[in-house]
């Protein structure tokens, strides 16, 4: 059974769906443990299939959220018609164990879901899943805990005074210690930049003008745009300027898929984007909880940060504009065009961020084979200076996903942020190929994906922009 698609369900369809999913949200909220049979009813296909799915998302979200133990042989017992979607969402959602993942209590032996730190029947420590981290500081309003340092709760901007007492935190387990790749003779690649810590940015400056050689791949390209590595004021990460200007999107007639054409010109406005991915250790300073939630394939402190919605990532863009002191608006998400400007890194006819072939020490996807990602600040970057623009994961942009939105020839002559949001609309543009997607496909400047934008999958994350000025 292949997964249900945008295009399957018509509009009234969509809304009966959504309809259903309100009500089956609502019982949860309301601790009434709803079934999904009982939602589900006799509806018939294609219908049956988009609900279920949208169905198991949101039981999967809020039994992970009790920390109830979730086993995915029982649910392909009961479901059975449905057992390679049940396999697709478990795996999306980072469950892809039979079990999940489970803890043994060692005073009453009952199993727990690792994401809990006492045991749900007896109330014993479970130290395995204590959350683990720096010390943080308390909000005196909601109670929930933010970093030490941090100005404003990232929840309600509650101030965070200084004299707070900070709440100590389990110290983390010890990371092994892995290997670094072997340096190739015929690569020469930029320095990458280190972990931050919220410290302020010192506003250094790097023009991209030189070019970034790799062995005998170098050809003369054209290149329109420039771009300067350069942080804002009191930046809590490393960012680069990119100029504005004119720049084409999209692919020529013939190449790439319909929804990337035609080609067309935009204006963008200068603007400054991250130079690296959020990692889990900067997300999980706004939201400690998040540690708990890391995948196998993303779970080094330097590793992109991967199982957050788009409306998790909006979060954390409010919550890091509250802490460096300017407008809760200042950073979002980038616009596709945006996204696409960057990636492109000042070459307007390069196939992919990284040039035109695919190579290991070029990018991370599936045709390299490692089969996880990589620390945020370790690839070869861009033309403007970007790592793993276009893979490693798929990064969540601001704009609605319509497959039409180009051919409609709609969008605005300056700063497009795409269609206008639809009373049915769920999905948002990826963009880039994952360690688990063929960059063939995905990792081309031009492609454009989608995703459910309530959803948390294993290989989605983002990166911020800024305008250059803010309130």
């Amino acid at each position: 059974m292949s997964q249900p698609s945008v295009d399957e369900l018509d509009g009234s369809q969509w809304c009966a769906v959504d309809a259903v999913c309100c009500r089956f949200e609502a019982a949860w909220e309301n601790d009434q443990q709803p079934h999904l049979s009982d939602y589900l009813g006799d509806i018939a296909n294609p219908v049956r299939t988009v609900l279920f799915r949208e169905l198991l998302l949101i039981e999967l979200d809020h039994r992970r959220a009790r920390g109830e133990p979730i086993r995915r042989d029982d649910y392909e017992h009961h479901w059975s018609e449905f057992a390679h979607l049940i396999r697709a969402v478990f795996a999306e959602v980072g469950l892809s164990g039979n079990k999940g993942k489970l803890m043994k209590c060692p005073q009453c032996g009952s199993e727990n879901a690792a994401i809990r730190d006492s045991c749900a029947k007896c109330g014993q420590a479970l130290t395995e899943g204590t959350l683990a981290g720096p010390a943080v500081l308390q909000c005196p309003k909601c109670g929930r805990v933010m970093p030490v340092g941090a100005k404003f709760c990232g929840f309600d901007r509650t101030p965070l005074y200084p004299s707070a007492t900070p709440v100590p935190a389990a110290s983390p387990p010890p990371t092994p210690k892995s290997t670094p790749p072997a340096e190739r003779p015929d690569v020469k690649v930029a320095p990458a930049a280190v972990a931050k810590s919220s410290a302020p940015l010192p506003a250094t400056r790097m023009m991209t003008e030189e070019r970034i050689e790799v062995g005998a791949s170098v050809r003369d390209e054209r290149r329109e745009a420039t771009a300067e590595l350069l942080s804002p004021h009191a930046s809590l990460r490393e960012m680069v300027l990119i100029s504005g200007g004119e720049v084409m999107l999209g692919s020529p007639e013939g190449v790439g898929n319909e929804d990337e054409q035609p080609q067309h010109k935009v204006k963008l406005s200068a603007y400054y984007i991250d130079r690296c991915a959020v990692s889990n250790v900067e997300y999980e300073r706004f939201d400690p909880t998040h540690k708990t939630r890391r995948t196998d394939v993303a779970d080094g402190d330097n590793d992109p940060v991967v199982m957050v919605s788009h409306q998790d990532a909006l979060n954390y863009c409010r919550w890091r504009s509250t802490q460096e002191g300017v407008s809760p608006d200042a950073y979002t998400l980038p616009s596709e065009a945006q996204w696409e400007r960057a990636a492109r890194g000042g070459y307007p006819d390069r196939l992919y961020p990284w040039g035109d072939v695919i190579r290991p020490e070029l990018c991370n996807s599936q045709e390299t084979g490692r089969g996880r990602t990589l620390p945020v600040n370790q690839s070869h970057p861009n033309g403007f200076l970007l790592f793993h623009m276009g893979s490693n994961i798929r990064e969540w942009c601001w704009d609605y996903y319509s497959r039409i939105y180009y051919s409609q020839k709609l969008f605005p002559w300056v700063d497009p942020r795409g269609p206008g949001p639809q009373i049915l609309d769920v999905f948002r543009v990826v963009r880039g190929a994952s360690f688990l997607e063929s960059a063939a496909n995905f990792g081309r400047c031009a492609a454009r994906g989608f995703a459910d934008s309530r959803g948390k999958q294993t290989d989605i994350g983002f990166r911020c922009v800024r305008a250059v000025t803010v309130r």
